[in-house]
């Protein structure tokens, strides 16, 4: 049996949507047991601060049924105007809160780098990486 629990949801009132919540925790559990314990579970939290990185995973980490780490996986994203190719700042503008200044882009969001840590009773094993470049049509070259 899984279980989930949400976090944090957020609703974006200029395009009246609601964007997803920063975190599910997925919990994998044992049925055959009494009570159902947790065997294992995910820990996602994704970007949602507006409708250009709604839904993107941030990070995604596995615990065992004690809640210590065994793996966790770290995205990093950059944002590109769609036409022009030039980097778009999507940092929170206290002058403009709405995002106001975006409404006429077109952005596409770039999986620039994934770091994979994995864990042996809760410290650091090993850790990986992969970095991610894009040409001007938006392939991974």
């Amino acid at each position: 049996m899984t279980t989930y629990e949400y976090g944090n949801n957020v609703y974006d009132a200029l395009e009246r949507t609601f964007l997803g919540y920063d975190t599910v925790t997925e919990r994998q559990r044992d049925t055959s047991q009494a009570g159902n314990p947790v065997l294992r579970s995910y820990v996602r939290t994704y970007r949602n601060a507006n409708v250009f990185d709604n839904g993107l995973l941030a990070s995604e980490t596995l615990e065992d049924a004690n809640g210590v780490k065994i793996k966790d996986t770290v995205n990093t994203w950059s944002f590109v105007d769609a036409t022009s190719g030039a980097p778009v700042n999507l940092g929170f503008d206290p002058n403009d809160p709405a995002y106001l200044r975006l409404l006429d882009d077109a952005v596409f969001p770039q999986l620039t780098r994934t770091d994979d840590h994995f864990y042996n009773a809760g410290v650091v094993a090993k850790s990986t990486y992969s970095t991610f470049v894009y040409d001007n049509l938006g392939n991974i070259t």
